[in-house]
């Protein structure tokens, strides 16, 4: 396997003799023999292992192992200790996510800091085929049948064309220890379940279905390349970028030809699948004012608009998430969407919507952030009567996005104080004079 390996990495350049690498080592077979193979051919790197705190004592003789490994070899170690179930409640919907964002970001932390060229993991041609698998179940079109790629701007998969029984073999024959994570067979992980009870009862009508899979994401590679040649022309036409926000010109991209691939191939790095692209044209093709419609994906939000689609981060909020209550005004340090900070003091900028000048003997507790609703009138800073907030918003050219993204603060008699970010109530300016003055700024 290692001659295999050889001229494997040197055919496809994966790496040079001046850089020092980054290889995510997990202590399990996979990363153990993909640093051995390393270390042979002479390839510079640095260990990174990380600990998640999931699986007690297992977790800690993982890194044990991993630390030894490193220094057996004479090769630079680092490892990080992370709390995953803290973060993922607050960051996550489940902890495999939560695991995945810690590890990245920790890699991606020391690409930087340690000046090293790329981060190299060991996905082989197992993981391709239930990538591929997982991502036909999702529905994600043609480019989910790319699989996992072997190079990206910072990733190096050097052991994709190889088998795990050729990995597992190879330990063997090496007498490589290593340890072996109980929880990759606990089926009631979709990857795991795939693994365990759906590739080998594929491998009874293709011996060499991995085989099979990795040529066939080849070939598929091969006619992404070409067709993006094509959207990329046609994108330039229909999609500008503003920063975070994308929009996508309804009309242009309603008179392509080619609208479902082009659209797709917008979308689908943003995380939308197939059923909710075929939806989206759907709403696009048929009759009727549909502005206001949102498609959600696991990290953006689409909104359908008047005379675009505008794409930007974000995920479907839950009913709990639209009304926050503040019982004293130091609570506003805890609002989650906005980072507010408070300052007394009298420097305020009045016609700046981004800060907002208080002062606190005005004010009538709970306080309320909270979103739009039907019915809701204040008295726009500067003005001297009121305007309904649908208004507003009108005259301010706010999307249907916008309007919805909005975050407006209540007095607790009911009165507006602030479209958060956009204008302050001037019922509420302060006088310069008065002693307990305070300042909330959106950061």
């Amino acid at each position: 396997m290692f001659a295999q390996f050889e001229r494997h990495i040197k055919h496809k350049k994966f790496f040079s003799p001046e850089l020092k690498y980054l290889l995510a080592f997990s202590s399990g077979a996979d990363s153990v023999v993909l640093a051995d193979l390393l270390h042979k051919a002479g390839v510079s790197f640095a260990i990174a292992h990380c600990n998640f705190n999931l699986r007690g004592a297992d977790s800690e003789q993982d890194a044990a192992f991993a630390e030894v490994f490193a220094k057996e070899r004479g090769i630079t170690f680092y490892y990080q200790s992370f709390d995953t179930k803290a973060y993922q409640r607050t960051h996550q919907p489940n902890t495999q996510l939560a695991a995945r964002e810690l590890r990245y970001n920790w890699f991606h932390e020391l690409l930087n800091e340690k000046q090293l060229a790329k981060l190299i993991t060991a996905h082989h041609a197992n993981d391709n085929l239930e990538t591929v698998l997982i991502n036909a179940l999702r529905g994600s079109g043609v480019m989910g049948f790319k699989g996992i790629q072997e190079v990206t701007k910072n990733s190096i998969r050097p052991l994709l064309p190889f088998t795990k029984e050729q990995v597992l073999n190879y330990a063997q024959t090496h007498q490589l220890a290593y340890r072996t994570d109980k929880s990759n067979w606990d089926v009631k992980y979709e990857r795991n379940y795939i693994r365990a009870k759906v590739v080998p009862l594929l491998k009874t009508l293709n011996p060499s279905l991995e085989a099979t899979m990795y040529a066939n994401t080849r070939h598929v590679l091969d006619w992404i390349d070409l067709a993006e040649t094509y959207l990329q022309e046609r994108k330039s036409r229909i999609v500008l970028n503003e920063g975070a926000i994308y929009r996508i010109d309804k009309q242009a991209l309603l008179a392509e030809e080619h609208k479902r691939p082009l659209l797709f191939s917008i979308l689908y790095p943003f995380g939308f699948n197939g059923d909710q692209i075929n939806q989206l044209l759907e709403v696009l093709i048929s009759a009727g004012n549909h502005s206001g419609t949102i498609f959600y994906s696991s990290s953006h939000a689409l909104l359908v608009d008047r005379a675009y689609l505008l794409v930007k981060p974000g995920v479907q909020e839950t009913a709990s998430q639209e009304e926050y209550l503040f019982n004293d005004l130091m609570a506003l340090h805890t609002f989650p969407f906005l980072k507010l900070t408070i300052e007394r003091g009298s420097d305020f900028n009045f016609a700046n919507p981004r800060q907002l000048p208080i002062d606190k003997s005005q004010l009538v507790f709970p306080l309320k952030i909270r979103r739009k609703k039907t019915g809701d009138r204040f008295m726009p800073f500067g003005m001297k009567r009121h305007q309904k907030l649908s208004d507003f918003f009108i005259n301010n050219k706010f999307s249907e996005f916008d309007k919805e993204q909005t975050w407006i603060l209540e007095n607790g008699n009911g009165d507006i104080i602030w479209i958060m970010g956009y204008r302050n109530d001037e019922r509420y300016r302060v006088n310069k004079t008065a002693t307990d003055l305070f300042k909330l700024e959106i950061k």
